[in-house]
């Protein structure tokens, strides 16, 4: 059951972001047969400078999430090294403020889509397809 909106009375933490995340996770997994399921959900604030400076951006507000694989390119798919992504609570909760109509944990599903489809290369039609049969309205997203 997806959470509406309506749920929250107070700005989600990162606590609260990273269950979201690792519930999105636990339901595209079944949907998508390449990737590993033990990988490492954080939560920060804002994505740090340095990690700006690797990914040539300057806004941090931009940065949604990033993962192992992006931030050093020497550690993607190295055996042994669990993947590791990172959501962004502040960018994430302004991006959905600015949408309007997006179910949060639709929008952060998302992310976490996009970060799996980073770090493993997966197809964009394979990844909509897992959203879809994952339950998520992917019309929300645009």
């Amino acid at each position: 059951m997806l959470v509406s909106d309506e749920a929250w009375g107070c700005a989600p933490d990162n606590r609260s972001i990273i269950e979201l995340a690792n519930r999105a996770l636990d339901r595209l997994i079944p949907h998508i047969s390449s990737i590993s399921k033990d990988i490492e959900i954080v939560v920060e604030d804002l994505v740090d400078e340095e990690s700006l400076e690797k990914l040539f951006i300057e806004d941090p507000y931009e940065v949604l999430g990033v993962n192992s694989g992006m931030l050093d390119s020497l550690e993607l798919h190295r055996v042994g090294v669990k993947p590791k992504f990172w959501l962004y609570r502040l960018p994430l909760l302004k991006c959905w403020i600015e949408a309007g109509d997006v179910v949060l944990e639709t929008l952060i599903a998302n992310a976490v889509l996009q970060e799996i489809r980073s770090y493993y290369r997966l197809d964009v039609d394979e990844c909509e397809t897992a959203l879809l049969n994952a339950g998520y309205d992917i019309k929300q997203l645009g």
